[in-house]
């Protein structure tokens, strides 16, 4: 058989199976998936179309748990083997009005008579005279003296008197990073390692694409997004999906530009993991990356709330913390 007859079959056996209804959400939206689309996902779902489960025999499973946007992607990776969320993006601005345009007819316009020009005779230039100028005195130009060269001083004991009570605020942050003080260091250092770990598990067979910095610029929650999605596929034991959203969600963190006013998204999504019983892979990636913002987060208020509140999140996010002192 060849691939082309065993994809045929396979597409048939997907299209002439029946449907599958699922009511998701607090409303109970109804979404209709083919029963085989479903079951290949993982054992769990083969068992919840298949089995002796009463969801099997009623052809019907309710998700009042998920949000509807969750599982709308996960049926868009069920097809596709893919998800991608699309950004609002605001309509076009109207095009202005084009000016009227007037039509003129051709016609012959009598043009008025034009009345003669008297040309008066033009009076003549004045003389200017030419006033000798002294020459210039030739300007002594003294050599200039040698700019002064900014040597930075060794440590030494006499020096450290002269800075006493600075404080890293005092300091400008070099550019080269060898001369950094150890704090700018260990933070470097600590961003680094969380860009650069990977969060795919080693029996997954999964093409990840490279991130792009301006990929998720400017995308309003999707920090929740991913991690819905990932808690979803954790939850059925879908490892594709789980490993493909909490890539996305670790590639998200590693752009997230954060500021006062984004803050509160980071907050949220504190809270959404560390509120109920999640896997302790998303608790890492999310105590790693406050670790790297802590002293952005720690004036607010919600976050500081959040820390007295759960006793994990607050011994995860000091012992990362711990790492960046001497």
């Amino acid at each position: 058989m060849s691939n082309t007859d065993k994809e045929t079959t396979a597409f048939e056996s997907v299209f002439s199976s029946p449907p599958f209804r699922f009511s998701v959400g607090p409303n109970g939206r109804e979404f209709f998936i083919h029963s085989a689309v479903i079951a290949s996902q993982s054992q769990p779902l083969y068992n919840l179309v298949h089995g002796d489960f009463s969801e099997a025999k009623a052809n019907h499973a309710v998700l009042d748990t998920v949000d509807e946007l969750t599982f709308v992607l996960f049926c868009e990776y069920a097809y596709t083997g893919n998800y991608g969320v699309k950004t609002d993006q605001p309509p076009p601005l109207p095009s202005p009005a084009a000016p009227p345009v007037i039509a003129f007819w051709a016609q012959e316009i009598e043009k008025p008579a034009e009345e003669p020009v008297e040309y008066l005779p033009e009076e003549p230039a004045a003389y200017l005279l030419e006033v000798p100028v002294a020459p210039e005195e030739p300007v002594a130009y003294l050599p200039e003296e040698p700019d002064e060269i900014a040597v930075i001083p060794r440590t030494t004991k006499k020096s450290k008197k002269g800075k006493k009570g600075k404080n890293l605020d005092d300091v400008e942050k070099p550019d080269d990073c060898q001369f950094a003080p150890a704090a700018w260091r260990k933070r470097d250092s600590m961003w680094a390692k969380f860009k650069g770990k990977t969060y795919v598990g080693s029996d997954v067979d999964l093409n990840l694409p490279p991130y792009k910095e301006t990929e998720f610029n400017g995308l309003k929650n999707f920090l929740l997004v991913h991690t819905k999605v990932y808690l979803l596929a954790d939850c059925y034991m879908i490892s594709n999906l789980a490993s493909l959203s909490i890539h996305r969600l670790h590639q998200c963190l590693c752009v997230y530009d954060v500021r006062e006013d984004t803050l509160e998204d980071i907050v949220e999504l504190l809270r959404f993991t560390f509120e109920e019983e999640t896997p302790d892979l998303l608790r890492q990636l999310v105590s790693l990356f406050t670790a790297c913002y802590i002293e952005k987060l720690w004036p607010h208020k919600g976050f500081k709330d959040l820390l007295r509140t759960y006793e994990d999140l607050f011994e995860r996010v000091i012992g990362s913390t711990l790492d960046r002192l001497d």
